[in-house]
């Protein structure tokens, strides 16, 4: 549960970590990624995964899915 100061306890932060990592994992596999980019996603996922949770979201599935949907989209500009 969220706290009234806005923190999180320490069950959801260890999922946040989770669907954060697994899809910096997912956006890795099989693809060419640099360090410079990968400290660039995980800049972007950690905003789109913390920006869901903090509007409501707390299954972990459906932020794994906003963060899957932002990679794709960073794919398609990084691929112009």
């Amino acid at each position: 549960m969220t706290k009234p100061n806005g923190s999180c306890d320490p069950e959801q932060l260890a999922m946040l970590s989770r669907v954060l990592n697994e899809a910096l994992r997912a956006a890795a596999d099989g693809a060419s990624v640099s360090d410079a980019e990968i400290g660039d996603l995980r800049a972007l996922l950690g905003r789109v995964i913390i920006t869901r949770f903090e509007a409501g979201e707390r299954e972990p599935e459906a932020l794994m899915s906003a963060a899957m949907e932002s990679i794709r989209s960073w794919r398609e500009v990084a691929d112009r």
